[in-house]
């Protein structure tokens, strides 16, 4: 049952069940920020759950920058990493994929996907580049699934064009750490309906060198030094209160990738039942 204040919904088949970590896993997380009376700017919370998540899921030169969701994480990229003029985008995704590229100033172009992975294809993104050459490229991984890249990722380094990869949704299990080169970026989300669900936020892996220009985007875009591309930003800080949860939900995120597989296994025996009640073959 769901309540919207003036209506009760029910749903038999809910689609994302959010599991944030108990409250009471992340209060001693939370009393020394209070203790600290520090609750955001790149708090000692945030610097630890960002040091905890590179151990964990990053590799080689690669960074890791918490923000305040994905979508701003997909704009600090851009901004970062001096993007001007056009950005392609796939045509499946979610809207904060092209409201990110708007929000940073730049001109989305929809490119097509390919049937089969649902994602732009390097054939897709050569076809692109025949008819001009963008600033930038937003490859999206379609529902977090662990989808390579390699190939995309060669040809857009291959041009001299930096990759954004909007993996909103895949942060939990095992990555491969591809942003050890300058202008390659990797965002994802940390809001509740994800696998590692914090309720809100965003972390972003990239080239080391690209460290202090997200750090600087999502503050205003100050101390933004000549070593940086960005000359403007936004409010993207991760608080302390987020980082809190997020160390809790790191603590136990084996867990929770656990319980996700149990869900998505629950709906393929479902499907399975009304594949048999057909009367009809859908294949």
């Amino acid at each position: 049952m769901i309540s919207d204040g003036a209506n009760t919904y029910a749903f038999k088949h809910r689609f994302v069940e959010p599991r944030l970590p108990p409250i009471s896993s992340y209060m001693d997380y939370l009393q020394s920020a209070y203790d600290r009376k520090i609750y955001s700017n790149f708090g000692p919370l945030t610097a630890l759950f960002e040091e905890r998540a590179m151990a964990k899921y990053g590799g080689g030169a690669e960074c890791c920058v918490t923000v305040t969701s994905a979508t701003a994480g997909l704009s600090a990229a851009l901004l970062a990493s001096g993007v001007s003029g056009r950005v392609l985008v796939p045509a499946f995704t979610f809207p904060a994929s092209l409201g990110a590229v708007k929000a940073a100033g730049l001109e989305p172009v929809i490119i097509d996907v390919d049937a089969a992975s649902w994602a732009a294809s390097a054939t897709i993104l050569k076809r692109a580049f025949d008819q001009e050459k963008p600033g930038g490229v937003m490859l999206v991984a379609p529902f977090g699934m662990n989808y390579s890249f390699a190939e995309e990722i060669a040809f857009c380094r291959e041009q001299g064009v930096p990759v954004i990869i909007d993996n909103a949704a895949g942060l939990g299990v095992v990555r491969t750490p591809r942003c050890s080169q300058p202008g390659i970026f990797e965002v994802f989300s940390l809001h509740a309906t994800k696998t590692f669900a914090v309720g809100e936020g965003g972390v972003v892996f990239a080239h080391e060198s690209h460290q202090r220009g997200l750090r600087s985007v999502t503050n205003f875009g100050l101390r933004a030094g000549a070593d940086t591309a960005a000359r403007w930003g936004f409010n993207g800080k991760l608080s302390e209160f987020h980082a809190a949860i997020a160390l809790a939900q790191l603590d136990n995120i084996d867990e929770a990738v656990r319980c996700r597989r149990l869900f998505a296994a629950s709906y393929y025996d479902r499907i399975a039942v009304l594949r048999a009640k057909l009367p009809v073959s859908v294949d």
